[in-house]
């Protein structure tokens, strides 16, 4: 049977119909949200089998999200900009739009309802043999069902009149909704109404885009003129990159991060990879990226209209090369990171540092010491895992773990400095782990203790090193950690609070806001570092202190630990790119303008005088007569 694609009159009904059965949808949801059925309900759905057991629903939580909105985008970027019918174009725009506006309307509820997961504490439930541990506040709707129940909408409203088996599109909301409650990540009026939304979201972008044509301009000056726009338009965008206090939020304005030469003189080469050490949850952020990646790739090779196949080849080829080269120099360590400077007298200093790390260091020591002092860093402490500081002169220290990393998720803590100190405490037995990675916290807690009895007793500074995301790393067994009062009853000098990127996940800044909290109740030393093991170029996260200090690198390091006794004199810092974080499939395309938005007239100027060269050299030469 050959199915002839193009426009019916029968579209528009079935379009409406998907709207209002969503809505219904949506609307049984929310009135189901909390009802005294739901836990009962829940806990029978969860004694249940599945269908493909945990490999299946591992592929419906993680793979299968980023791939179906990987092919929605690419083939229906494909077929909007190929497409010879306006049908086809139509229709390419529709399945590249619609997923991505019903994750964003998605988004957009859950930040508004902000309702717990069924793991959270909160909801009061007792679970156990979970395969995966989501604590959350982003429950109401379903983004997986929203989406899966989006692009099953455009299935049958584009299908539904030419053949019967589109129907069957209806499987993947309803697999994607079982999934859901049998991980136990959403309450069963959680999927209810996800899938509405996306009924609801396909039916009227289907009815607003239905018979337009958003056939692309044939002119290229028009997407230099947009460049120009976008670059213009980000200058006066209101939020720009901030500089804070990790902690607080408060806004530092003395000090600031600028670029070095060698970045501007080749910003459009090397401030991507760059813009790396501002991606929190970077796995997350390179499956939202894969989408739009594709995208782009569909720009390269058939966007060009009348260009030889292996000049589009070639182009792409030459993209893909450009990444592998920015992306292997961001991984050595060996692009121009941005320069810390202050308008207050001062140092910078990174307390956390690893460098020929024998556990997982990825650079030596001396290359990571002439790349901080590059970015305006005057002194490090070398912090290696369990081991003592591969280099003299600078902060002696230790991350010390019981010997337990990389093998378990244990605490991490940083003793800073004292005679003898990290001697003594790396002669402490290690911690038990078991067979299946899980170290012995129990044990642990009782080592905490002696350890930090040792080290203070040597003149050492004791800090608990990212609590926020062990406890976040640790899931349901994140109970077992000391809280943050019990941390400071064990006798703890402070707390890291701004490590590696600017936080994002709402469980990381919870625990965060309480380590805050106690912090500076009791008057304990606060602290922001790098936790640089070699990657990436520079981090957005360091520490100031207050004072004059001298040139000598030994009558330094003694001035360095005198003010961290001096909590006062300590200032914790944090460049971030925007408030907040963007939903996962748009990830990638905010980050791009939150880039732009933080970039310096210089820079802006880098951008559009490489965009003029390429262009010049990339035109096509009439043919002389």
């Amino acid at each position: 049977m050959k199915i002839v694609l193009e426009f019916d009159g029968k579209e528009a009904r079935r379009a409406w119909f998907s709207a209002l059965a969503g809505l219904l949808l949506g609307l049984l949801g929310f009135w189901a949200m909390g009802r005294p059925f739901e836990t009962p309900l829940l806990k029978t759905l969860l004694s249940g089998p599945f269908p493909g057991g945990a490999r299946g629903l591992g592929f419906l939580d993680r793979i299968y999200p980023t791939l179906q909105l990987g092919l929605c985008l690419v083939l229906g970027g494909y077929a909007w900009m190929r497409g010879r019918t306006v049908f086809s174009r139509n229709l390419g725009v529709r399945f590249a739009v619609v997923p991505l506006a019903t994750s964003l309307v998605t988004s957009l509820l859950k930040e508004h309802w902000a309702r717990p997961r069924p793991q959270h504490p909160d909801s009061g439930l007792n679970l156990s043999g979970l395969l995966t541990a989501l604590a959350d506040r982003e429950s109401f709707p379903s983004g997986h069902a929203s989406v899966s129940a989006s692009v099953a909408a455009l299935l049958i409203l584009t299908f539904a009149g030419k053949s019967r088996w589109c129907f069957g599109a209806l499987a993947l909301p309803l697999l994607m909704s079982w999934s859901r409650v049998a991980l136990a990540v959403h309450w069963p009026s959680d999927v209810v109404a996800g899938t509405g939304l996306g009924f609801l979201v396909a039916g009227a972008l289907t009815l607003t885009l239905r018979e337009k044509d958003p056939a692309l301009p044939a002119s290229w000056p028009r997407a230099w003129i947009a460049f120009a726009g976008l670059l213009i338009v980000t200058a006066s965008w209101p939020d720009r990159s901030r500089i804070l206090d990790p902690g607080s939020g408060a806004t530092l304005d003395w000090v600031s991060l600028e670029p070095r030469f060698e970045r501007i003189l080749f910003e459009p080469w090397v401030g991507w990879p760059l813009e790396w050490a501002y991606a929190s949850e970077a796995r997350n952020f390179v499956l939202g990226a894969i989408p739009w990646v594709g995208l782009g790739l569909c720009l390269l090779l058939w966007l060009p209209r009348g260009m030889p196949a292996r000049v589009r080849l070639l182009r792409a080829f030459g993209c893909f090369l450009w990444i592998g080269v920015m992306g292997g120099l961001a991984l050595r360590g060996s692009l121009p990171a941005d320069r810390w400077r202050s308008a207050e007298p001062g140092i910078f200093v990174d307390l956390h540092v690893h460098g020929s790390d024998p556990v997982d260091g990825a650079m030596d020591a001396t290359t990571i010491r002439e790349r901080s002092r590059a970015r305006g860093i005057a002194e490090l402490a070398w912090t290696n895992h369990d081991a003592p500081p591969p280099l003299a002169g600078s902060v002696p220290g230790v991350e010390w773990s019981a010997f337990a990393h990389p093998r378990a998720v244990v605490p991490h803590l940083l003793v800073l400095g004292g005679d003898q100190a990290i001697a003594r405490v790396l002669e402490l037995p290690p911690v038990p782990v078991s067979a299946d990675g899980h170290a012995d916290l129990t044990r642990f807690r009782s080592l905490v203790t002696e350890m930090v009895m040792l080290a203070k007793a040597a003149g050492a500074i004791v800090l608990v090193a990212h609590d926020w995301r062990t406890w976040a790393a640790l899931g349901d067994r994140g109970a077992e950690l000391p809280t943050p009062e019990e941390w400071v009853s064990m006798g703890v000098h402070g707390f890291e609070v701004g490590n590696r990127h600017p936080e994002t996940s709402s469980r990381g800044l919870a625990r965060l806001a309480l380590i805050e909290s106690v912090a500076r109740r009791d008057g304990l030393l606060r602290i922001a570092t790098s936790d640089d093991h070699g990657i990436p170029a520079g981090s957005p996260c360091i520490t100031f202190l207050r004072g004059t200090f001298s040139e000598d690198p030994t009558t330094r390091v003694s001035e360095i630990l005198a003010a961290l006794r001096e909590p006062s004199r300590v200032q914790p810092v944090v460049a971030t790119r925007g408030r907040g974080v963007a939903p996962l499939p748009l990830r990638a395309p905010v980050a791009v303008w939150r880039y732009f938005a933080a970039l310096s007239v210089p820079s802006r100027l880098s951008w559009l005088a490489w965009v003029i060269v390429i262009a010049v050299l990339g035109r096509r030469r009439r043919p002389t007569q």
